[in-house]
């Protein structure tokens, strides 16, 4: 993407999401949604890619292909951690938490592990900005927690620490 005008920027973004919706190439959609996901990084991008339903997209990916493709659960999950101070992916992400609490402890052995890792730092960054959604979430979360202390890799195990330390104690 050269620098150019807003314009330029949201027709490729449109371009992307077309690109994307139209492949039937798993790999040429794991690599636009890659695009997507560091898109999603900048305040500047967030405007495009709800005008183009890019959140949705990434919050049906992570709630629908938990059995698929999990390239794909990673890119989706970093382009929502990337966004979490847009106030729209934190409504969305408020609306899809119990479902994703259910994915993340129902499937835990076929998630990829930094997709735990960012939905993790996603709660941690609504414990420590929102208290009521934590405590709405709490007993749903520890057995989350437990499973992560029991089966979870070290860098996991740290977050799940982190977390409890600094929400829970």
């Amino acid at each position: 993407l050269k620098k150019g005008s807003p314009e330029d920027r949201r027709n490729y973004i449109r371009k992307l999401t077309d690109e994307f919706r139209n492949t039937t190439s798993g790999e040429s959609k794991s690599q636009i949604l890659g695009n997507l996901a560091n898109f999603a990084y900048s305040p500047y991008n967030w405007n495009f890619l709800s005008q183009y339903h890019v959140f949705q997209t990434l919050v049906s990916i992570v709630a629908n292909e938990a059995n698929e493709c999990s390239l794909n659960i990673d890119l989706a999950m970093t382009g929502l951690l990337n966004s979490i101070e847009c106030c729209e992916v934190k409504t969305m992400i408020k609306d899809a938490f119990p479902e994703l609490i259910k994915i993340f402890t129902t499937r835990y052995s076929i998630v990829p592990h930094d997709s735990l890792l960012s939905f993790l730092a996603i709660f941690y960054y609504f414990s420590i900005e929102e208290t009521d959604f934590f405590t709405t979430n709490f007993t749903k979360l520890l057995e989350l927690f437990n499973t992560i202390k029991n089966k979870g890799s070290k860098r996991q195990k740290l977050m799940v620490a982190l977390i409890e330390e600094d929400c829970i104690h």
